[in-house]
């Protein structure tokens, strides 16, 4: 069971970041050309049909609508990611790290701080004899 819904939860990932990526055109035009060589196989040898199905200049109805959602995607605003500039939280002399909420609400200084005001390094295990 447990399996069942890594596989699920994987596949639904990986739609998840096609739809993001702009997969769905890529399936729509992979089906597209499947069907136009198909279809182009049956009138001509299978060089030609290759030929007709790549060169761009047979397109069938779903290329022509697959061509028309890219471009709409393309020219359509998007809804870009707008960071907001965050005040200065690192002071000069270094960061201040807060304590969880159930522990004291002091704050304790980075391990970064300890070493640049010239406290000595944490400890190192000592070595084992082989």
């Amino acid at each position: 069971m447990r399996r069942c819904f890594q596989t699920i939860g994987g596949l639904a990932c990986l739609l998840a970041l096609l739809g993001a990526c702009g997969g769905q055109w890529l399936a729509l035009q992979t089906v597209a050309w499947t069907t136009m060589l198909i279809e182009y196989s049956q009138r001509a040898p299978l060089g030609e049909a290759i030929r007709m199905t790549f060169d761009e200049k047979h397109p069938c109805a779903l290329c022509s609508q697959v061509r028309k959602g890219r471009q709409q995607e393309q020219q359509s605003p998007r809804k870009a990611l707008h960071w907001t500039k965050l005040p200065e939280v690192v002071p000069q002399g270094g960061c201040v790290v807060p304590l969880p909420p159930t522990a004291s609400r002091e704050a304790v200084p980075c391990v970064a701080v300890l070493i640049a005001a010239g406290h000595p390094a944490p400890p190192k295990p000592v070595p084992r004899d082989a």
